[in-house]
């Protein structure tokens, strides 16, 4: 029969297991602290009631495996533990999310590479070492600190505005431009986003409006609409400090854009400056033409980079 273990007993057992087997088998288990102190009352409760209380090492390791789910460090994960467990997860999401990120800007830099970046700056396939360092930079500091996710549209800016301090191999006409890129709108297509529509029908760019029957139609103090959007389409240009002509009206609202899409105020305003006299009068159709044409040669010019 199996004697109750002496408290002198028992502490010798326990310190021999704490030494000698939990190392080995159990090292995560905490038998230090309040939770320690927790763990050995769960222990000492298991031997009391299963061995009468009788201490031997072989059953503090059976207490320990019966109860391990509900042992703290075992199946209770301490604070350091769950600490542990939250970095881990948090290095591993971002390890993915890094993953991700680098499969996703490597496969748009092939396309772009493949689709539109100009030949001049390929070379073995891919852009000099040198070129692609200023490419990177010149995006990073665009997106101010966010994640660095390419598009090609940032790698197209990017080579828009560093042109001349890129490695190119190349400098004929068709290799130092950007390929497959969508048309920029027309002069005509920006007049008519920037012109009121009184303006466009003045212009003959939208059809004359319907007069509206009207009770005061013939009350002679009052103006007809066709003839009241005339009278205001003249004010509007001539507050403007424009010529109220059609002609000169269209002549006045060519603008030009940059290579980035966006208006370039001060060309524009050179085009604007271009006036075509004949026997000392202003010719507006001449002077129409000879603003197209400048905007023409402008938008020639800027494709190269």
């Amino acid at each position: 029969m199996q004697t109750i273990s002496t408290a002198e007993e028992r502490q010798s057992v326990v310190e021999f297991w704490i030494q000698y087997i939990r190392p080995t088998q159990f090292p995560d288990l905490v038998v230090d602290g309040d939770d320690g102190v927790k763990n050995g009352r769960k222990i000492a409760t298991y031997i009391e009631a299963v061995h009468h209380g009788h201490w031997e090492p072989d059953k503090v390791t059976e207490a320990v495996r019966s109860l391990q789910n509900n042992l703290i460090g075992l199946g209770v994960a301490t604070d350091e533990q769950k600490k542990n467990a939250a970095q881990q997860m948090a290095e591993a999401a971002a390890k993915q999310r890094a993953e991700q990120i680098d499969a996703h800007n490597q496969a748009t830099i092939v396309k772009w590479l493949r689709d539109e970046c100009p030949l001049g700056l390929i070379v073995n396939g891919d852009l000099y070492g040198t070129t692609q360092d200023k490419v990177i930079a010149f995006i990073k500091r665009a997106l101010s600190g966010k994640e660095l996710i390419l598009t090609p549209r940032l790698l197209s800016d990017a080579v828009a505005t560093l042109g001349p301090a890129l490695d190119w191999f190349s400098r004929a006409s068709e290799d130092v431009v950007l390929r497959n890129q969508p048309a920029p709108p027309s002069r005509q297509e920006i007049l008519s986003n920037r012109l009121s529509e009184k303006a466009k029908r003045e212009g003959g760019m939208l059809p004359p409006e319907m007069e509206r029957p009207s009770h005061a139609k013939n009350d002679g103090n009052l103006k007809s609409p066709q003839d009241l959007i005339k009278f205001m389409a003249q004010e509007e240009l001539r507050r403007k400090g424009v010529t109220s002509s059609p002609i000169m009206a269209e002549a006045d609202a060519i603008v030009v854009q940059n290579r980035r899409g966006k208006v370039d105020p001060g060309k524009t305003a050179e085009i604007r400056k271009i006036l075509i006299y004949t026997n000392g009068k202003l010719d507006e159709a001449r002077t129409l033409q000879a603003r197209n044409k400048a905007a023409d040669a402008y938008e020639n010019l800027k494709n190269q980079i």
